[in-house]
C-alpha cells in the first residue's frame, strides 16, 4: 500500500512540473510575441503631414506618403470612413455641410506575415467646410515668427506667432475674413535639450550643450511651421559686424587679434557673476628684491574685494597690460572692456560691452554709464562711446 502511495505522489509531481514546464513555455512565447509586436509598431509609423484645407464645400485632406507601408484607414468624427491605398496622398470628403467643422485622423497599415499591423493614430485635425463666402475660414499660413532663434544655456523665451488665411485674399476679401482657430500646438524635436510649452515659452537646458532643436507649430487644420532653436555661448564672439564704426583702435582690436582672450574674460564673469559692481584696473606696487633693492610690480587693482581664480587672474593682468591698460568692469548683467581717451576737457570712453542675457542689461548699462551712442557689433556684444568732463563711470 505505501508503495502505491509512493508512486502516485511521484506521478502528482511529475504531472506539475510539466505543467509549470508548459506555462513557462508560453509565457516566453506571449512575451516573445509582445516583443515583436512592439517592434513591429515602431516600425509602423502614423503618416507625416497630415493637414485639411476646404475650397468650394469640399474638405481635401494631405499627407505624405510613405513607402513602407500597405495603406491608410482614414476617421473622421471618430469614425473610420476609408480604406486607402499606399499610392494616395489625398482625399477629398464631399459628405460634409457648408460652415460645419469635421475633425479627422489617420493611420498606417502593413501586412506583416499575414497580419494587419496598425501604427499610432495621428493628431486631430480639425476642417472647416467653407467655400468663398464663408465668413471663418481654415488656417494657411504662420506669420510674426523667424526662421532661427538663438538662446543662452538655461534661458527663456517667448515666441508670439501669428495664424492668417491665404495671401491670395486681398482688398474687401481680406478684410471680412478671419480664421477659424487661433489655437496653435508647439512641440519640440529634443525636449531634454529644448523644451516648449502650451503658451509657446521656449527653455534651454541648463547643461552646457551647444547643440539645436525644431519646434513645430501646427494650427487647427494641420498646417505647420518649423522654426530652429539654437543654444549659442553668446560670450564667444562669433561674426563682428559694424567694426568701420568702432572710433576706437584698441576696442577694434579686442574685437579682432584679442578676440579669444576678450571671450574667455566674458565667459569667465558670466560663469562667475558679481553682485557689486566691480572696477578692475591695472596698478603698480612696490617688490623688495632679495638683494635688497626696489622695483615696481603689475597687479590688478579691484574696486571692492574680489575672488579671482590664480589662472584667471594672471591671465587677466596679462591681457590688460597687452590691451593697453582697458579697464574692465563687472557687473551680475554684464561685462564691458574700457579704454579711455583724456582730453583737456575730459575723458572719452570706448567700451565693448558683453550682456549676459536680455535687453535690460543693455539699458542698465547705458544708464549706470551715461552712454547714448550705442553700436551692435556681435550678438550680445556692443560698442559703446560717451564723453564727459572728469572720469566716468
Amino acid at each position: 500500500m505505501k508503495t502505491v502511495i509512493k508512486k502516485i505522489f511521484v506521478t502528482i509531481i511529475s504531472i506539475n512540473i510539466l505543467l509549470v514546464s508548459y506555462n513557462a513555455q508560453s509565457i516566453m512565447a506571449e512575451a516573445i510575441d509582445i516583443n515583436t509586436q512592439q517592434t513591429i509598431l515602431d516600425v509602423v509609423n502614423s503618416p507625416l503631414n497630415f493637414k485639411g484645407t476646404s475650397s468650394k464645400g469640399v474638405i481635401k485632406i494631405k499627407w505624405k506618403k510613405d513607402t513602407n507601408v500597405n495603406g491608410y484607414y482614414l476617421f473622421k468624427n471618430g469614425k473610420k470612413i476609408k480604406k486607402l491605398k499606399k499610392t494616395k496622398t489625398s482625399y477629398k470628403d464631399k459628405k460634409v455641410k457648408l460652415n460645419r467643422t469635421y475633425s479627422y485622423k489617420i493611420q498606417s497599415y502593413k501586412k506583416i506575415n499575414g497580419e494587419i499591423v496598425k501604427s499610432k493614430k495621428s493628431y486631430k485635425i480639425k476642417v472647416k467646410a467653407t467655400n468663398a463666402k464663408s465668413k471663418k475660414i481654415n488656417v494657411a499660413r504662420f506669420t510674426n515668427v523667424k526662421k532661427v532663434y538663438k538662446l543662452g544655456v538655461g534661458e527663456s523665451l517667448k515666441i508670439k506667432p501669428k495664424v492668417k488665411f491665404s495671401k491670395k485674399l486681398k482688398g474687401k476679401k481680406a478684410r471680412r475674413k478671419k480664421v477659424y482657430s487661433k489655437k496653435i500646438y508647439y512641440k519640440s524635436s529634443n525636449p531634454r535639450l529644448i523644451s516648449v510649452n502650451k503658451k509657446g515659452v521656449i527653455k534651454a537646458t541648463t547643461e552646457k550643450k551647444y547643440e539645436s532643436s525644431m519646434i513645430t507649430l501646427r494650427s487647427h487644420n494641420g498646417i505647420t511651421k518649423k522654426i530652429e532653436v539654437r543654444i549659442v555661448n553668446f560670450a564667444q564672439i562669433g561674426s563682428v559686424k559694424n567694426l568701420d564704426l568702432v572710433r576706437c583702435d584698441t576696442t577694434k582690436q579686442l574685437l579682432t587679434t584679442s578676440k579669444k582672450g576678450t571671450s574667455k574674460i566674458a565667459e569667465y564673469f558670466q560663469n562667475h557673476p558679481t553682485r557689486a559692481r566691480v572696477s578692475i584696473e591695472r596698478d603698480y606696487r612696490e617688490k623688495t628684491l632679495d638683494e635688497g633693492g626696489v622695483t615696481y610690480e603689475a597687479y590688478l587693482k579691484t574696486s571692492v574685494d574680489l575672488y579671482i581664480e590664480e589662472e584667471m587672474y594672471n591671465f587677466l593682468l596679462k591681457f590688460i597690460l597687452d590691451n593697453d591698460g582697458i579697464e574692465i568692469v563687472v557687473s551680475n548683467q554684464y561685462v564691458y572692456f574700457r579704454y579711455k581717451d583724456y582730453y583737456m576737457y575730459g575723458i572719452e570712453a570706448h567700451d565693448l560691452v558683453y550682456v549676459f542675457n536680455n535687453k535690460s542689461a543693455l539699458d542698465n548699462y547705458q544708464y549706470m554709464n551715461a552712454i547714448y551712442d550705442i553700436t551692435s557689433v556681435a550678438d550680445r556684444w556692443y560698442y559703446g562711446k560717451g564723453m564727459a568732463y572728469g572720469p566716468i563711470g
